[in-house]
């Protein structure tokens, strides 16, 4: 294939105002709702905890969570999270998300860029607003996850890789995108950073670049991208108190999970049916328009098949891996957004047989099928929801109008209407999520009302455990270290001070010795996701405690923030196993 010139910079201030509006439109999706909802189990609150602990202790080398080494995750995440909470003064939902919410606007940019580059400006826009506008992406946008940065770095990296086979020669500008792309995805999560773009790197020499593609890129500048992370990962073998092995953490923390799972192991088919679910409104474009009826050209044709490979090539390692989340596959998603906006063609599209007019206008029909069939179950919410059923029902009645003029539009041949259309209909819905659905949600999932009455109950002094598992959400919402408590002979003996308190989940306290259960009732209860917690102490219950203090969950969302830690420690140090 002939090699193509990249932009030329007279084209630079269109590319850029066009990415600058789109970067826009991203930050009004996602940013209105970092701080609609509590942070919620079982990472969030643990990622933002390790993050607090930095900020509190000064030490930006060293992870701790519950003041234990925390080696599950590498630092960027956590450096991107307590920088960005400096200026608050603490780390809260808000500061926590919101690295992740321009972590996510990147993305999309990326997303365009590579799009323009390779189907020219529409197709770049086209790209970027699926992206932005399909499900998971959309979620993850505002979820505090490692993820977010990786997919930024590992799309900043196969962007400069696809510049260098599209130009077939690698400037420094290049070379610094790859490269620089890698160090932060290792940086972020580690291995898996690296095999991304690897794998990417390699499948487009197979298809079509050849080793000279490779020779091109300079493979061994992957020692240099590999500096950070082993820097760190040094000094804090040094820093640190307790032994830490670099080497030990990946092999706990990635090939036991890539081997045997650890939280999550899926068989190898989770993927065929998780990924059409998470990429929704979009998956049912793919599907029927995977084969057009209108001719492409060469390099659009070119450009669907390098992101098809990319989509395979990565989906496939994360097949092979026994442990799997949805979450998983978001480095893919540019990937799919970029093979349909190859697809989406701007006008005049409605040619061919009857088949493929209706093949085409199938998606149309199912999303409008979709927003109507919210509006009409949305009375039905309003009992669960509350106001969230009303603003339920205005979302789906303007995402139904937005889904019947995408079909108009489609219909007529105006595909960039259309797409506008399309795309306005999934974010009405995704932000109607987010604003009101989200907040309804966090009156159960969150921690905070059950860890602001714990707090209350215990006053300023007493000590706080948590049998027989480690939970970060109630260090970060309680502001005080939990000691860790394993066994039943270690309870007995924690419980057996007046000023102790202990967390408990309701099924393991219903396991407790009756003797035990007697001399410790509840003190107080709560609803935390899919568990029932309770809290015990260490005093033997008065009368009239246990009925007196049976307390639900307070509806009202609470706007007191912990952010200052008692000077307590647990008594059990070192390494802690992986958390669910």
């Amino acid at each position: 294939m002939p090699s193509r010139s990249l932009p030329q910079s007279s084209d630079i201030p269109c590319r850029l105002e066009s990415i600058v509006a789109l970067a826009i439109l991203c930050a009004i999706l996602f940013l209105p709702g970092i701080g609609a909802r509590d942070l919620w189990a079982p990472d969030e609150p643990r990622f933002a905890e390790v993050a607090r602990e930095m900020v509190q202790s000064g030490d930006w080398i060293v992870l701790r969570d519950n003041d234990q080494l925390y080696t599950h995750k590498p630092p960027l995440l956590f450096w991107l999270i307590a920088l960005f909470s400096l200026p608050f003064g603490a780390v809260t939902e808000v500061s926590a998300r919101l690295p992740i919410a321009l972590c996510g606007i990147g993305t999309v940019c990326l997303t365009a860029a590579l799009g323009r580059l390779w189907f020219g400006r529409f197709g770049g826009w086209a790209a970027g607003i699926v992206l932005a506008t399909s499900y998971r992406f959309f979620v993850s946008s505002q979820w505090v996850q490692t993820d977010g940065p990786l997919v930024l770095c590992t799309t900043l990296s196969i962007y400069g890789l696809a510049r260098v086979l599209e130009q077939r020669r690698a400037t420094a500008t290049d070379l610094a995108l790859v490269y620089g792309g890698v160090a932060g995805a290792l940086l972020a999560k580690g291995p898996v950073g690296l095999l991304i773009p690897l794998l990417c790197a390699a499948a487009w020499a197979v298809s079509e670049g050849g080793w000279g593609y490779l020779r091109r890129l300079r493979p061994w500048w992957l020692a240099v991208a590999a500096l950070p992370v082993l820097a760190w990962g040094v000094e804090v073998a040094r820093a640190a108190s307790e032994s830490y092995s670099l080497m030990e953490a990946v092999r706990e923390h990635v090939l036991e999970r890539f081997a045997h799972g650890m939280h999550h192991p899926r068989p190898s088919y989770y993927f065929l049916y998780s990924f059409p679910l998470e990429f929704m409104p979009w998956t049912v474009f793919i599907a029927a328009w995977a084969l057009p009826p209108w001719p492409l050209s060469p390099s659009a044709q070119a450009g669907r098949r390098r992101a098809l490979i990319w989509l395979l090539a990565v989906a496939a390692m994360f097949t092979i891996s026994i442990e799997k989340r949805p979450v998983y596959l978001l480095p893919i998603f540019p990937a799919a957004c970029l093979f349909l906006a190859g697809t989406w063609p701007s006008q005049g599209w409605l040619a061919g047989n009857r088949w493929d007019r209706w093949r085409l206008l199938a998606p149309f029909v199912l999303l409008a099928l979709v927003a109507g069939g919210l509006l009409v179950a949305a009375p039905v919410a309003q009992g669960r929801l509350g106001a969230g059923g009303w603003s339920l029902a205005v979302a789906s009645s303007c995402a139904l109008a937005a889904a019947l003029g995408a079909l108009r539009a489609a219909r007529t041949g105006q595909g960039r209407t259309a797409l506008g259309l399309a795309a306005g209909s999934s974010a009405i819905l995704l932000l109607n999520l987010s604003l009101s659905l989200s907040p309804v949600l966090d009156q159960s999932k969150s921690a905070r009302p059950l860890s602001e009455r714990i707090v209350a109950r215990m006053g300023t002094s007493g000590r706080l455990g948590m049998y027989p598992f480690y939970r970060s959400a109630y260090v970060f919402y309680t502001g005080r270290f939990l000691q860790e408590i394993k066994t039943l002979p270690e309870l007995e003996d924690f419980l057996r001070r007046a000023d102790t308190f202990c967390i408990i989940e309701r099924g393991h306290y219903d396991r407790l010795p009756a003797t035990l259960r007697g001399r410790h009732p509840p003190l107080e209860e709560g609803r935390v996701g899919h568990r029932y917690m309770l809290l015990i102490g260490g005093a033997p219950a008065q009368p009239g405690i246990q009925n007196q203090s049976r307390n639900t969950i307070d509806p009202r969302p609470s706007t007191i923030r912990y952010s200052r830690f008692r000077t307590m420690r647990p008594q059990a140090q070192g390494r802690r196993s992986a958390s669910g």
